[in-house]
């Protein structure tokens, strides 16, 4: 009811108006959202990323790692069969369907 008496163009209409809000009242806008944003309690609010988040290995972490496959290089062909190995971990795949799909790549 009192939204239908008040005039909506009054109130605050994107970022321009609320930055001129902010102003108004001495409040900086853009650091409380980043800090409300920040806060790990209101991570769980404030989801606007779509990207996957991964954890971060620093360059000397990588180097080592590197070095690590270099010195013992893993086996490209084990002893269990690829297709063995696939078809269990998918049965819905067919046989035709996984021969095409190893003959393309």
């Amino acid at each position: 009811m009192l939204l239908q008496v008040m005039d909506r163009t009054k109130w605050p209409q994107g970022s321009v108006d609320r930055q001129k809000v902010a102003d108004k009242v001495n409040l900086a806008y853009h650091q409380i959202t980043h800090q409300y944003r920040v806060h790990p309690e209101n991570q769980m609010y404030m989801q606007n990323s779509k990207r996957q988040t991964r954890e971060k290995i620093t360059s000397e972490q990588k180097f080592q790692l590197e070095k690590a496959l270099l010195e013992n290089p893993k086996p490209l062909m084990g002893s269990v069969d690829r297709e063995h190995f696939r078809r269990e971990k998918c049965p819905t795949v067919r046989r035709d369907q996984f021969e095409h799909f190893l003959k393309r790549n």
